[in-house]
């Protein structure tokens, strides 16, 4: 396939250590012309010839970073880094997408919110306002994550949930149903939410809680210890005249005798 642009070796601008040059379209495709001036690169392997990616003045795309399939790059977003922006990804506004962070799918990024670390948004998610995704968290289905909540280390926000105001979600907490978690509050360690669940005002809920409606204002909900369930004091029954079951019998069997032999514990 042709180049779709060509480098203005020219028109450049420095970005730290880093000379970036602009870019100007060679052919028509998608809403580009050919002719149009677009943002600024450092090497033709940040934007991909291919497909109908572009990245349109005022934005950058510097260091090892990757725009390629048709994903979009507006207004003043920049993308440093390992960071690889594909698929029909639409980035926008003033957001900056660094270190190893992937967007793909159809997610959005916008305003002033930063993706870093090792984060992956994706399908229609929105990361939105001045919104922080770090460590390896995951932000997928139709999920928005905005005003300035920071969500880090391995926490998976999807489903339909809305992460806002200064909510901090952590661990390896899971957010999802069509929960929200708003104002000071934090979710961390291995907390479930999701349903109608709501969380706002400064209520922090870790450990191995699941919360799946309600709506809580303050205060701490910690469950440090996850589930326990009681084991079955019944003896194996015989099983019926069939090799497997005989063979999975004798194996219950031998534990079972191995269990009565220590008085009973496991």
């Amino acid at each position: 396939m042709s180049k779709k642009y060509e480098i203005i070796p020219t028109n450049t601008i420095r970005v730290k250590t880093s000379t970036l040059y602009r870019i100007r379209a060679l052919r028509s495709f998608a809403e580009v012309k050919a002719g149009d001036l677009g943002g600024y690169i450092a090497k033709e392997d940040n934007l991909s010839h291919e497909g109908n990616c572009w990245i349109t003045s005022g934005c950058y795309v510097a260091d090892n970073a990757q725009v390629i399939d048709n994903a979009r790059i507006k207004g003043q977003a920049r993308v440093t880094d390992n960071a690889i922006i594909s698929d029909d990804a639409y980035l926008e506004g003033d957001c900056h997408v660094a270190e190893n962070a992937r967007v793909y799918g159809k997610a959005h990024i916008c305003d002033s919110s930063v993706v870093y670390g090792n984060a992956e948004i994706f399908d229609e998610a929105i990361i939105e306002d001045n919104a922080r995704i770090a460590g390896s968290t995951l932000i997928y289905n139709k999920a928005t994550v905005g005003g300035s909540a920071y969500i880090w280390e391995f926490c998976h926000v999807a489903d339909e949930a809305v992460v806002g105001g200064q909510a901090q979600c952590h661990g390896k907490s899971y957010i999802g149903g069509k929960a929200k978690v708003r104002g000071q509050a934090e979710v961390f360690g291995d907390a479930t939410i999701k349903g109608d669940t709501i969380l706002s005002g400064g209520v922090s809920v870790g450990g191995y809680i699941t919360l799946t409606t309600g709506s809580f204002m303050g205060g701490t909900l910690n469950q440090k210890a996850p589930p326990i369930y009681k084991k079955t004091e019944t003896r194996p029954s015989k099983p019926a005249n069939n090799k497997i079951e005989q063979e999975i019998h004798k194996d219950l069997e031998d534990l079972w005798n191995r269990r009565e032999y220590k008085g009973g514990q496991s």
